[in-house]
């Protein structure tokens, strides 16, 4: 009996050490997938900027060309 409680006194802390350590790591992912959606929001952004700036070209040209 002292042995199982002897086991559950040092497993304890590394399971708790264990939970902080994977938690962290997860919060990290979370930032870098916010990040990236981010990035490739700005990007669909400007590619969407440009479009619209070759339709404004190409209705000009139609109608003063």
């Amino acid at each position: 009996m002292s042995k199982l409680i002897w086991i559950i006194l040092v497993l304890v802390p590394a399971v708790l050490f264990l939970k902080s350590f994977f938690t962290l790591r997860s919060k990290k992912r979370a930032q870098a997938v916010s990040s990236f959606k981010k990035q490739l929001d700005y990007l669909v952004w400007v590619v969407l900027f440009l479009i619209a700036c070759e339709l404004v070209y190409f209705i000009g040209t139609l109608i003063f060309g």
